[in-house]
C-alpha cells in the first residue's frame, strides 16, 4: 500500500497506460442489453453504419437464449442481417453461428452468397466444412476443379468422413454408363484424378475407408488400352 497526500490509501500504484479511466458508456449499454436479453439492441446495431463493438454485438446478438436455452434471434432474422451487413461484419456474424453451432444459418446462407457477384467463392470455401452433407457435396460438386477454395478437409472430415469417397463413386457410377466408343477411359482415369487428389481421401480415407475404396478400384478401375 501508498499512503497519498490527501491521506487516502491505495492497493495499487497509479497506473502510467493509455487506457481510459471510465468505462465506456455505449460498451456498458451494450451489457446490460445483453444481460437483459434485449437483441432488439443488437439488431439496430448491426443495422448501423458504426462498426465500434461489432465483435460482442455479432456474438451476443447470435447466442442470447431464453431461460430454456432455446435462440432468442430465430434464423430468418440473423440472415437477414447477414446478407444486409458488410462484408467484415458479415464475416464475423458467420464466424459467430459457427463458434455458437447455429450451423443451420450457415447452411441456409450458402447459395445466397453464392449469388452475391462481390462474394469470393473461396471465403465460402472457408465455412462450408459446417454445413450439412448435401450443402458440402452440392458445392463441391460444381466448384472441385477450382484449387483456391480454401476448404478446411480436417473440419469435413471430422464429421462427414465419406463425402469425397461418396461422390467420387457417384462420379464413376456416371462415367461407367458411357460407351467403349467414347472415351469412357480417358474419363474414368480424370474422375479418379479429380477426387484422389483431394486431401481428405489421402489423409483420411486411405486409412478408414480402405474397403470401400479398394470396391470402387475393383469395380470401376480405368481399362488398359
Amino acid at each position: 500500500e501508498m499512503e497519498l497526500d490527501d491521506g487516502f490509501l491505495e492497493i495499487l500504484p497509479p497506473q502510467k497506460t493509455s487506457v481510459a479511466q471510465y468505462y465506456n458508456e455505449d460498451q456498458l449499454a451494450l451489457n446490460i442489453a445483453a444481460a437483459a436479453k434485449m437483441a432488439y439492441v443488437f439488431r439496430d446495431k448491426l443495422k448501423s453504419p458504426s462498426v465500434f463493438f461489432d465483435n460482442q454485438s455479432t456474438t451476443v446478438f447470435v447466442s442470447l437464449r431464453n431461460l430454456d436455452r432455446s435462440y432468442i434471434v430465430p434464423d430468418e432474422e440473423i440472415i437477414e442481417v447477414i446478407l444486409k451487413s458488410v462484408p467484415n461484419r458479415r464475416n464475423k456474424l458467420i464466424r459467430a453461428c459457427i463458434q455458437e453451432k447455429r450451423l443451420s444459418i450457415v447452411d441456409k446462407i450458402i447459395p445466397s452468397l453464392e449469388q452475391l457477384p462481390a462474394y469470393p467463392l473461396p471465403e465460402i470455401g472457408r465455412i462450408i466444412h459446417a454445413c450439412s452433407q448435401e450443402r458440402i457435396k452440392d458445392f463441391l460438386r460444381k466448384h472441385v476443379d477450382r484449387k483456391d477454395l480454401n476448404i478446411r478437409w480436417s473440419e469435413i472430415r471430422h464429421s462427414n468422413t465419406e463425402i469425397v469417397i461418396d461422390l467420387l463413386e457417384e462420379e464413376l457410377k456416371t462415367v461407367d454408363k458411357i460407351s467403349y466408343n467414347d472415351d469412357r477411359t480417358a474419363k474414368m482415369r480424370a474422375a479418379w484424378d479429380r477426387w484422389s487428389g483431394q486431401s481428405m481421401l489421402h489423409d483420411y480415407g486411405l486409412k478408414n475407408h480402405h474397403k470401400k475404396i479398394l470396391d470402387l478400384v475393383e469395380t470401376y478401375r480405368p481399362k488398359r488400352e
